[in-house]
């Protein structure tokens, strides 16, 4: 079975809110500004940008998969705005990554 995106999500923020994390998400992104990272994880005085895949999820900038699961040409532009900036980690997280950012939260 494959880990859904927004499982993934309830996942990484149920696991930051208990490490003593704030934990933001967008709950619906219609009208949000586009590709903006999927959690916000702030806990002084680190804050935490991540971008959010399915296993198959596919980044080929500005394109739509097969899976009709999508890298956005603004989630590009996101990731290197906050690349670029001291202190801030950006990070994109795959259900692979689960063991690695659980892990980072917890620290």
């Amino acid at each position: 079975m494959m880990l859904r995106e927004s499982d993934l999500q309830q996942s990484i923020i149920k696991v930051a809110r208990d490490a003593g994390w704030l934990a933001y998400a967008t709950y619906r992104s219609v009208r949000s500004e586009p590709g903006f990272p999927d959690v916000v994880a702030v806990r002084p005085p680190r804050i935490l940008f991540l971008e959010l895949k399915t296993s198959n999820g596919r980044l080929r900038p500005g394109h739509w998969n097969k899976a009709k699961t999508r890298w956005l040409p603004g989630q590009d532009t996101w990731a290197e705005a906050l690349g670029q900036c001291p202190g801030v980690e950006y990070y994109l997280i795959r259900p692979a990554d689960l063991e690695w950012i659980y892990g980072t939260l917890c620290q």
